[in-house]
């Protein structure tokens, strides 16, 4: 199996992100929908849905920015990968690269060495991002998890349990309009006047 380009790599974070931002903006485009259906009836137009979709995959090529901005194409050595397996194996530290070694505070350096040849005889290679400082590395990560899950999650579980309640609170009151119809609350309703 060929390693993945530096594209390739870079569309799937984009991707990932424009899922992530898609899921938010028809959870919130529902929460309007059917919370406050004549404010949302204005502005919910075509040309309203061109622009989320704009937003969302701007948004989305912005965030994963650093992604491409720090991927490496680098060639494997010959201890990442054993003759016979053909895959990484995990235990030449963090990545199973083997070529990657950790030098100081954050800066990173290659040693390369004879390459595994794939088929046909070619060197393998590998993209990885390959950070200047770790702390800009956890920091960007820590983004990531924080517009990509933590904030989605809140947005979607907030506009879904308004949405609930919205529907539940007017079955409920179709109920009670159906049952006034019927006589039956209207006489229990009548018989508490007279009695109080």
């Amino acid at each position: 199996m060929e390693a993945k380009t530096l594209g390739s790599q870079r569309d799937e974070a984009v991707s990932v992100g424009v899922s992530c931002f898609t899921l938010v903006a028809i959870s919130l485009e529902r929460y309007f929908a059917i919370c406050r259906p004549l404010h949302s009836r204005s502005w919910q137009t075509l040309s309203h849905a061109y622009r989320c979709i704009g937003i969302t995959w701007l948004l989305a090529m912005v965030l994963m920015t650093p992604v491409a901005v720090f991927q490496e194409h680098r060639a494997l050595n010959s201890s990442a990968f054993p003759p016979d397996l053909g895959q990484p194996l995990n235990n030449t530290g963090g990545q199973g690269l083997g070529e990657v070694t950790e030098e100081g505070a954050g800066q990173l350096t290659t040693q390369v060495t004879p390459g595994v040849t794939g088929s046909g005889g070619h060197v393998r290679h590998i993209c990885r991002e390959i950070w200047p400082d770790v702390m800009a590395e956890q920091a960007y990560t820590l983004l990531l998890d924080l517009m990509l899950l933590v904030l989605p999650v809140v947005i979607m579980s907030l506009a879904y349990s308004k949405v609930v309640h919205v529907l539940m609170y007017d079955v409920r009151s179709s109920l009670d309009m159906a049952s006034v119809g019927n006589g039956e609350t209207l006489l229990c309703s009548i018989t508490v006047l007279e009695i109080g």
